[in-house]
């Protein structure tokens, strides 16, 4: 049995804001120790200092943080031993052969490492049995299975690839942005993005479409661990939405491959959009509801009511009032399709030995399924009552020296109930001849019913009350027995089709809920990100202005402090006039000076000739 190991205890969260910390104290040319980490948990990110010092604990434990002992160089804690944290170098950050956090929810905790890969589960995270030596993930066991050649896959992949380019330009390379820069190496285990995605798809690298699938789960993996998840809008979530998009298209591959083995034509109509109607292919459809793909442009995809679809083989000039250049791309795409459609059993021999191959699978297992189907259903034998009802009421019509083969047709009805009530563990599949009228297997069961070694009461009670009919009444008589079934099994078939067809319109409906759900979601989801992105953008060059116009004030008033001092210190070089406080010129006693003589008469009738130190 495989045992969950623990690769982390910390949070990712938490991490990151204790290497912020040490790095911003580090910026101070301060000691990061645990009472300046905790003083700037709780001032930003109003974290107790018991849970501080705890997370911490387990960061060390990690190994992201390293802890050290160092003397104090400055302030009252100079020359004082203390234990200081500090990030580690590049090269001393162990990585092992598995991810740190779960592929599944992203966090941490006690994991599942894949035998075949480096991912990691938790138990409740996966849905593979784990229970046993070894534990494989569903990454690497839906890949096993390999239904396309590599060229052909990789050649459909570069077309969800290129899509998935143009709506996402922030994920086209990944590593180069300041948090990322910051956290990469700490939290992402293995780097991907869509650049690298595109090169493995032009040099054929994919093997199945689990692997892509993987690849673009990947991403989003690593910038939820990078960005985190706290608000709409950002880099994690575009990731998201990305990742879901390509499951989108990764079904809508299975579902075109399913088509083309099955040698079913995909459904092509005119689908209408705003005020005129464009080519498109019907994906599949969800009730009131269609999920259609559009011919010409970049292939968009929506879901629509089927009264906005026309039939594919309708006039075009009656939808059409303006055929636009787009539209006769898309209508020549159409065409294309059409052809290859109808050329497609001209293929490679490879190719064709793959179809037969997988067309002889599904064949057999329509055969297993039918056989067990009907098995299962006890009810299930419209087919022969059809055909033995029409042959009853073609001989009653006879004349009446047909009697015996009325009254053996009867009988044959009856035993077919009872072979029907208790079937056979094998049966063959007749196929139906286009020549003939009607086509039931009957014959072939009143052959094999003395075979049978058992017979239900259900049987015996039919065929007793048979023969007392035919023994009390004349040949002339008409049995109303199979009337009198047919109609009990008519209403009970219409019973079971009712409630069929009523959970089938509620699944549907439920299912086209969810999806036109979805789709107002990554609608919404798309603005929100886009006014994010802006508002991301304002405050970031608010941020840098107000550093930049706080850094010019710092530099100013340190030049208008030393202008200060440098006045002061010419001031106080200076004699000034005791009476009106100018520059003095003339010198009376030990701290009296005057401008003027004028200045010098008024000050000494005044009050100095009283206090004059000067020798006379």
């Amino acid at each position: 049995m495989v045992r969950p190991v623990k690769r982390r205890h910390s949070s990712v969260v938490k991490a990151k804001a204790l290497v912020h910390a040490i790095r911003y104290i580090r910026q101070q040319k301060q000691i990061p120790n645990l009472d300046r980490i905790q003083k700037y948990m709780t001032r930003v990110y109003d974290t107790k200092p018991a849970e501080t010092e705890k997370q911490l604990q387990y960061t060390c434990k990690d190994g992201l943080i390293i802890s050290y002992t160092t003397l104090g160089k400055k302030g009252n804690k100079t020359g004082i031993e203390q234990e200081g944290y500090r990030i580690p170098d590049e090269g001393e950050l162990v990585k092992g052969d598995h991810d740190w956090y779960c592929f599944g929810c992203h966090n941490v905790g006690e994991v599942l490492p894949c035998s075949d890969c480096w991912r990691v589960f938790h138990p409740s995270c996966t849905k593979e049995e784990w229970t046993g030596p070894t534990f494989t993930c569903t990454i690497c066991r839906a890949g096993r299975v390999r239904k396309l050649k590599r060229k052909m896959l990789n050649t459909l992949l570069s077309y969800t690839v290129m899509r998935m380019k143009e709506k996402t330009r922030e994920l086209h390379k990944i590593g180069h942005r300041e948090e990322e820069v910051n956290y990469s190496e700490f939290f992402v285990f293995k780097h991907s993005d869509l650049n690298t995605i595109e090169n493995k798809v032009n040099n054929h690298k994919y093997r199945s479409l689990e692997e892509f699938l993987a690849d673009t789960q990947l991403i989003y993996h690593n910038t939820h661990l990078i960005y985190g998840d706290e608000y709409k809008g950002g880099i994690a979530e575009l990731a998201r939405i990305m990742a879901k998009d390509c499951e989108h298209e990764v079904e809508e591959i299975k579902q075109s491959l399913l088509r083309l083995l099955s040698c079913v034509n995909s459904l092509v109509d005119f689908i209408k959009v705003s005020y005129s109607y464009w080519p498109a292919k019907i994906i599949r459809r969800l009730g009131d509801r269609c999920d259609v793909r559009f011919f010409g442009g970049f292939h968009q995809r929506s879901l629509l009511p089927k009264e906005s679809i026309k039939p594919v083989d309708i006039n075009i000039q009656k939808l059409v009032t303006k055929r636009t250049a787009g539209f006769n791309k898309a209508c020549d795409e159409l065409k294309r399709y059409q052809e290859n459609l109808s050329n497609l059993p001209s293929q490679n021999d490879d190719e064709d030995d793959d179809k037969e191959e997988s067309e002889a699978s599904n064949e057999k297992e329509e055969v297993e399924s039918e056989a067990s189907k009907e098995k299962d259903d006890p009810y299930d034998f419209d087919s022969e009552m059809a055909a033995n009802n029409e042959t009853v009421s073609s001989d009653k019509d006879d004349s009446d020296g047909e009697a015996d083969k009325d009254k053996k047709e009867v009988e044959n009805s009856a035993l077919e109930v009872s072979s029907t009530s208790s079937p056979p563990k094998k049966r063959p599949c007749l196929k139906v001849n286009a020549a003939e009228d009607i086509v039931t297997s009957s014959e072939d069961k009143v052959q094999a019913v003395p075979k049978v070694p058992t017979v239900t009461m259900a049987t015996q009670t039919i065929k007793k009350s048979i023969k007392q009919q035919h023994s009390q009444t004349d040949s002339s008589t008409k049995c109303n027995c199979e009337e009198k079934f047919n109609k009990k099994m008519k209403d009970y078939q219409d019973k079971i089709e009712k409630e069929h067809e009523a959970n089938t319109d509620k699944a549907l409906k439920e299912l086209s809920d969810r999806l036109l759900k979805d789709f107002e979601e990554d609608k919404q989801q798309a603005v929100s990100r886009a006014t994010s992105s802006m508002v991301r953008e304002i405050e970031k060059t608010k941020r840098q202005t107000e550093e930049k116009c706080k850094a010019e004030i710092l530099d100013e008033m340190k030049k208008l402090q030393q202008k200060h001092k440098e006045a002061i210190s010419q001031t106080k070089k200076k004699q000034w006039c005791y009476n009106c406080e100018e520059e003095a010129m003339y010198h009376c006693c030990w701290n009296t000076s005057y401008c003027s003589v004028k200045c010098q008469q008024e000050h000494w009738h005044k009050e100095h000739k009283r206090v004059c130190r000067r020798k006379r």
